[in-house]
């Protein structure tokens, strides 16, 4: 679970630092905003496409994702202001 976890903040973190509301990332994938937001706390897997489908979205790539991943690592894992 604590994987889930910190991909989904690292998801947060790059919604949010491309702009992105999560009510808009839900809309663009054609989700209800509680699924996003599931994914973003670690209580629910997104599937490879609806990963895929995400980054798009959020005009990103795997290594961005990474990126962010690592920082959290580094960083201890915690989320900025919503």
């Amino acid at each position: 679970m604590e994987d889930f976890y910190r991909f989904g903040l690292a998801l947060a973190e790059l919604r949010r630092e491309q702009g992105v509301s999560v009510e808009a990332l839900a809309a663009a994938l054609g989700l209800d905003v509680e699924r996003v937001q599931q994914w973003e706390t670690g209580d629910e897997r997104p599937t490879v496409a609806q990963v895929e489908r995400a980054l798009r979205v959020l005009q990103a790539d795997h290594g961005t994702l990474i990126e962010w991943l690592e920082r959290l690592e580094i960083e201890g894992g915690g989320l900025r202001g919503q």
